[in-house]
């Protein structure tokens, strides 16, 4: 495999691929609280051998991850429950990557 693109800028090859979705969901009741959290791997890949291509025109990074990747993920609907409290849930996309 060429490692190797024009002007003789190295290429990047996705070796392993994580994405998950993390939530924290803090709530209060009167003087009492509590916080839970979860993470919910969506896709866990390893063994990749994808090339990515860098431009050298502007050196941002390009390429495209095929979506059928996570065809097959299920988001959890997972909440806590309650009565009368404050509550705010805050979901973030956690994505890793080996290069």
């Amino acid at each position: 495999m060429d490692t190797t693109l024009a002007g003789d800028s190295p290429a990047l090859v996705l070796r392993n691929l994580g994405v998950a979705i993390g939530t924290v969901t803090p709530a209060t009741a009167g003087s009492n609280s509590s916080t839970w959290t979860s993470t919910n791997d969506l896709v866990k890949l390893a063994g990749l051998e994808l090339q990515l291509d860098c431009e050298p025109a502007d050196e941002r990074l390009m390429g495209e991850i095929s979506r059928n990747l996570s065809k097959d993920s299920i988001v959890s609907g997972v909440t806590p429950s309650f009565t009368t409290c404050i509550v705010v849930r805050q979901d973030f996309l956690m994505i890793t990557a080996g290069l």
